[in-house]
């Protein structure tokens, strides 16, 4: 049996062909590492501020139908705001309600009114609900909220188990899970979760209803006799025109003509040419009865006595 031996050229290209496997093997071994480490680090970043929940039951109506996959952003640091929906825990599970009231709010149940929801005196304009809280067996009362307590309800009013029914009541803190962001699924809700805009802001805790009404009535009255920032100086008044038998003859005083009066405006508008009007009163030609000062301006004499008028008067 002859023993083959290989050439000097065949054993260097079959140890270039090891080495070159082994470092692909080396890379796929590391890449495969790189991409766990990835995700594990992805989906703990991901746990850590979202998480994933899927709605149950037609408490919310068409605005989550029942199997709708929701993203939720778990305890958001702006806080959580009127129109949220909220994921909260409950013995039963997990449970998902959009949030009307938060804590140190008033909230009056009115279930027979056209808008049966009040929070602080003002009545909750919600285009997104649908059914009727008078059929939900709901009755009329009053709350206020703690400190660590939100007031929850469904979007669908007749069918929703929520905070208006005196057994489930409102839900702690503590228990709320996050905040739902986007619908994932049906596609055809795929967006961002809406609702909240047509509410008025949580800051939270309310001013008392005197403090409001009394804020109120300070503006109003400030806005009605309020006073202006600059008051306004006094029109200065010019000297007394002269007043003489030269009035009738077309020569106007100087209170009757406006300040920026143009000759030739008035020239055109009564028809004469701009030479034939006569100058002002204080020109160079003084009106009878009157005497020119050393600074040109016109100075009014008394009138002369005549002799009839005397001699009527000693008669």
């Amino acid at each position: 049996m002859e023993i083959y031996h290989p050439k000097f050229d065949e054993l260097l290209r079959e140890m270039r062909r090891v080495r070159r496997e082994k470092k692909r093997n080396r890379l796929l071994w590391g890449l495969g590492i790189f991409l766990v480490l990835s995700l594990a680090a992805g989906w703990f970043v991901f746990n850590r501020y979202y998480t994933l929940a899927s709605m149950h039951g037609p408490a919310m109506g068409e605005t989550l139908p029942d199997g709708a996959l929701v993203l939720v952003r778990r305890t958001p640091e702006e806080g959580y705001r009127r129109g949220d929906i909220l994921l909260y825990e409950r013995d039963e599970g997990w449970q998902m309600k959009r949030m009307l009231a938060g804590p140190e709010d008033r909230v009056v149940l009115s279930p027979y009114s056209e808008n049966p929801i009040r929070v602080n005196g003002e009545e909750l304009q919600e285009p997104y609900t649908v059914g009727r809280t008078a059929d939900a067996g709901v009755s009329t009362r009053r709350l206020t909220l703690e400190s660590n307590e939100y007031f929850v309800a469904g979007d669908q009013r007749s069918l929703s188990v929520d905070s208006r029914n005196r057994d489930y009541g409102t839900i702690a803190k503590e228990s709320i899970v996050g905040r739902a962001d986007f619908i994932l699924w049906p596609i055809y809700l795929i967006g961002e979760v809406n609702g909240g805009e047509y509410l008025p802001n949580y800051e939270g805790g309310s001013a008392s209803p005197e403090t409001s009404e009394g804020t109120e009535s300070t503006e109003t009255e400030a806005e009605e006799t309020g006073t202006p920032e600059e008051t306004a100086a006094p029109a200065e008044t010019d000297a007394p025109a002269e007043t003489d038998a030269a009035a009738g003859n077309g020569v106007s005083s100087e209170t009757d003509r406006p300040a920026d009066a143009d000759p030739a405006a008035e020239a055109a508008a009564s028809g004469e040419p701009e030479a034939s009007k006569k100058p002002e009163v204080a020109s160079e030609t003084a009106a009878p009865g009157t005497a020119k000062s050393a600074d040109g301006a016109s100075e009014t004499q008394a009138p002369m006595e005549s002799p009839t008028a005397e001699k009527g008067a000693g008669e």
